[in-house]
């Protein structure tokens, strides 16, 4: 009886630690997938590209048209990129430069793109853009090339995307700023107002205007100064009264440089 009594107890000992340890079990468990719910990251969202907000530069030709010419790989880090860097400068082209002109074309290639990785968690960047304008009825003929570089270190606890997109958006700020200044500084005589009224034509009749302006403005010579001529106190070989000699100036035209 005894025997079988402590028999008993210890089978019911036993299932005592045997439903303690698959309680601690269940409860690790719970523990271990709670945790990995709270671990779980956000997805991170991206901004698209927009240049709406820059100032438009007006070309005088009838049409624009883009290209790329880049081929990439899908491994590339251009490819990884959340926001297409040639998306961007497709973008760029067709938000910031816009046709007034009745003849002519503008070809907007993208040349270069190229993405790497540096130490220290840096990325290397370079894009490169060429434009070119042909107006065959004027004989018109104009080009530049744009091409902007950048370094940048991240901080360690960022993503390879986030870096990339961070990247993206310097190297276009800087591609804005290089592609209006190569237009403004080389193809000056392309651009015109939002009427297709060249710019330079403008400036040049607004300086003829001044010009005008002031020499009409500036008083008349005095009789004694119009025939006053400077003598020397001492005559010539040929006995004639030597002249004051007036100052030459360069006839070269003035120029004007844009920024």
């Amino acid at each position: 009886m005894k025997h079988s009594l402590h028999k008993k107890e210890s089978i019911l000992g036993f299932s005592r630690t045997a439903g303690k340890i698959f309680s601690i079990i269940i409860g690790a468990g719970s523990i271990i997938s709670l945790s990995g719910c709270g671990s779980h990251e956000t997805p991170e969202t991206f901004q698209a590209s927009d240049y709406s907000y820059l100032p438009v530069l007006n070309l005088n030709v009838s049409r624009i048209e883009t290209n790329n010419i880049v081929a990439q790989d899908d491994d590339s880090l251009v490819a990884k990129s959340p926001i297409s860097p040639a998306q961007s400068l497709t973008l760029m082209a067709q938000q910031r430069l816009h046709p007034t002109g009745r003849s002519g074309i503008a070809h907007f290639v993208i040349n270069h793109m190229s993405i790497t990785k540096g130490s220290h968690h840096t990325l290397n960047a370079t894009y490169k853009v060429a434009l070119t304008l042909d107006d065959p009825q004027s004989r018109h003929h104009g080009s530049i090339t744009a091409m902007v570089t950048r370094h940048d270190q991240n901080p360690e606890d960022t993503s390879l995307k986030h870096n990339l997109y961070e990247l993206n958006q310097h190297m276009m700020d800087d591609m804005n700023v290089e592609l209006e200044y190569q237009i403004r500084r080389n193809l000056a005589d392309w651009l015109t107002d939002a009427t297709g009224m060249p710019l330079n034509s403008t400036i040049h009749s607004q300086n003829l205007d001044n010009a005008i302006n002031t020499s009409s403005s500036l008083p008349p010579l005095a009789t004694s100064q119009q025939h006053q001529i400077a003598t020397s106190p001492f005559s010539s070989p040929t006995g004639t009264a030597g002249l004051q000699e007036i100052p030459n100036h360069s006839s070269q035209p003035g120029s004007l440089h844009f920024p």
